[in-house]
């Protein structure tokens, strides 16, 4: 008999995908659903999973164990939430009447606003009040079922102000029950103040920031976003493979608001992720697939910023074309 310190009964129905590793294509939609469920946990672990009628003969509850009654409940594995931008300070509200007026992302970004406004109120911010908004953005996640976050800088954009940004995950998440993967995005963009020797400031990402965010281990992934006005693609590439080289995993931000050739880097790169993808190509998509780089799309970034454009979802759960035997993880 199993001894378990938690059991969960009342589950009207309890959902989980099938098998032990990421589910891709057609396999996305199979699902073992259990019928008046239960569960049972020890530590960290569930140790059960069956009807509730299965429960007294299978599970036996330790001494101070807890029975959690979940009242007619669906019970789901927890979401993760692959791209997110947690530790920054300061709202961009105001933005939202410029894109109701007709005011594009790059129209406004190229005067100011976008991702500049908020690197300005992070760098202001302390690293407690840092802290403090991070933990309480994770918490809202938790509330909405998240239990895995992947958690981006990138609104420092140099170097001590990035290094804050993922000290402050490390603080916020140390604590808290969602568990956090920290990612550097030095590469959000090119600041304000150095974007007439943008060089310079790539030459800063990848021999001083990387080099001391890796010393210091504050994270596992580096991002960078190409757009017209964040980096081309032979700037994401400098980064990125510097990135690798020195032990971190990579991701990109990949053709959001055009088609800029990013899902192909991604691909060439094997990154963990190309992220967005509004405007990705068929060839884009393909060059996902045969490398096996997940494609994160991001539908409520394209309902703020009130775009037309609609990432391809179907369009990555087909196999590649011309044939080929992988198809793109998403």
């Amino acid at each position: 008999m199993i001894e378990a310190d938690l059991t969960v009964v009342g589950i009207s129905e309890l959902a989980t995908p099938q098998g032990q590793s990421a589910r891709i294509g057609a396999d996305l939609g199979r699902l073992r659903v259990v019928r008046d469920a239960a569960l049972a946990c020890r530590g960290d672990r569930v140790v059960f999973v069956g009807t509730e009628r299965e429960l007294p003969q299978a599970v036996r509850l330790a001494p101070g164990g807890r029975i959690l009654e979940a009242l007619g409940a669906t019970v789901l594995p927890g979401f993760v939430d692959a791209h997110t931008h947690v530790p920054f300070a300061g709202w961009r509200e105001s933005e939202l009447n410029e894109r109701i007026a007709g005011a594009t992302y790059s129209e406004i970004a190229a005067r100011g606003g976008g991702i500049q406004r908020t690197v300005t109120a992070t760098r202001a911010a302390s690293k407690e009040e840092l802290v403090a908004l991070t933990r309480e953005r994770l918490d809202a996640m938790l509330l909405c079922g998240t239990t895995l976050a992947e958690v981006k800088s990138g609104y420092g954009l140099e170097t001590a102000a990035e290094i804050k940004q993922l000290e402050a995950v490390a603080d916020a998440a140390r604590s808290h029950p969602v568990r956090v993967v920290p990612t550097f995005l030095g590469a959000h963009t090119i600041p304000s103040e150095r974007r007439g020797d943008r060089k310079s400031y790539i030459d800063t990402i990848v021999g001083e920031m990387i080099p001391e965010i890796t010393r210091r281990r504050l994270a596992v992934y580096a991002d960078a976003f190409v757009d017209q006005q964040a980096l081309t693609l032979a700037e994401a590439r400098r980064v990125l493979e510097a990135a690798a080289s020195s032990g971190l995993g990579v991701r990109l931000h990949a053709d959001q608001l055009a088609d800029d050739g990013a899902a192909a880097l991604a691909a060439e790169l094997r990154a963990a992720s190309a992220d967005h993808l509004d405007h990705v190509s068929s060839a884009g998509i393909d060059a996902l697939a045969v490398s096996g780089t997940a494609a994160v799309l991001l539908p409520a970034a394209a309902y703020f910023l009130m775009s037309k454009a609609a990432a391809p979802a179907r369009r990555h759960l087909a196999p590649p074309d011309p044939a080929g035997s992988q198809q793109s993880r998403f």
